[in-house]
């Protein structure tokens, strides 16, 4: 596997999103079974293409697009649990191991000042979401 593999990318953005105690229910895509049960949950993937900087392949940049959902109360967006998931995405590290493969490893490190609100929107399923986006590079050791 490469820097340009999402997957492992995914992965560990999900991992550190669990672990900062966003929500414990995290996945790259949106799951198409019913979420009846969840109060909240969170999508987080690559958006776009991974990019390469130096021609070694050893640095890339990509996006990394967070969506945080939860469940609306009364008809009405949860306004205070979203804001309660963002503030525990803002506090996560800006440095995230990552295992490219069985021998290959690397990091991925936010982008200072790159992080974006891009709004709330009710995904007319009996959840809002707030869509954030975080630029980072990818490093390969």
């Amino acid at each position: 596997m490469s820097i340009y593999d999402q997957t492992p990318i995914e992965t560990a953005i999900c991992d550190a999103i669990r672990n900062a105690g966003v929500s414990k229910n995290v996945w790259p895509n949106r799951p198409r079974s019913s979420q009846e049960n969840l109060g909240e949950f969170v999508v987080a993937r690559v958006s776009g293409p991974i990019r390469p900087l130096v021609a070694d392949g050893k640095l890339a940049e990509c996006t990394i697009s967070i969506a945080l959902f939860s469940r609306n109360v009364q008809n009405m967006k949860n306004s205070k649990k979203l804001s309660v998931m963002q503030g525990k995405v803002e506090s996560l590290p800006l440095r995230k191991d990552v295992t490219f493969g069985e021998s290959q490893t690397g990091k991925i490190i936010f982008k200072p000042f790159s992080y974006r609100v891009l709004g709330d929107k009710d995904d007319e399923n009996g959840y809002h979401f707030r869509l954030l986006n975080i630029q980072a590079f990818i490093q390969n050791q």
